[in-house]
């Protein structure tokens, strides 16, 4: 045999298994963002449905919190964002304002939250989902 047909034949292997497993790569990547929009859309109806608005705001954060994991953002709340805005160049600066909040709630006795501070975290959270390129 030829060794010209035998280095076509591998070059021509080569590029099919390339072929191959950038198909898997796309599937498999289109497939996890599909589970996290259910996740996200499914709790996102039942955070707006809640009464306490300062349960609605633990909740809110929580679920930023789950988006960043399920992104692959690792570490603590402060090392998310910090690689948040280095990587997508997405202002944290709300993300902040949230946590913050959520951490007011958590330590501090009869922590209240308003109804225009609630309406103003809800936005900002939709806007952080909208960024991350998932619908509500």
């Amino acid at each position: 045999m030829n060794w010209s047909v035998i280095v076509i034949v591998a070059i021509v292997g080569f590029v099919l298994f390339d072929i191959v497993l950038l198909v898997a790569i796309w599937r498999y990547t289109r497939n996890k963002k599909r589970v996290l929009v259910d996740f996200v859309q499914k709790s996102w109806k039942q955070i707006t449905a809640m009464d306490d608005f300062r349960l609605q705001v633990l909740e809110m954060d929580k679920l930023i919190d789950q988006v960043l994991s399920r992104s692959g953002y690792k570490g603590n709340f402060a090392v998310k964002t910090k690689k948040l805005a280095r990587e997508k160049r997405l202002a944290v600066d709300d993300l902040w304002f949230i946590h913050k909040k959520r951490n007011q709630i958590a330590h501090e006795i009869n922590a209240m939250v308003s109804v225009d501070e609630s309406r103003k975290i809800r936005n900002m959270t939709e806007r952080f989902l909208r960024e991350m390129g998932i619908p509500i």
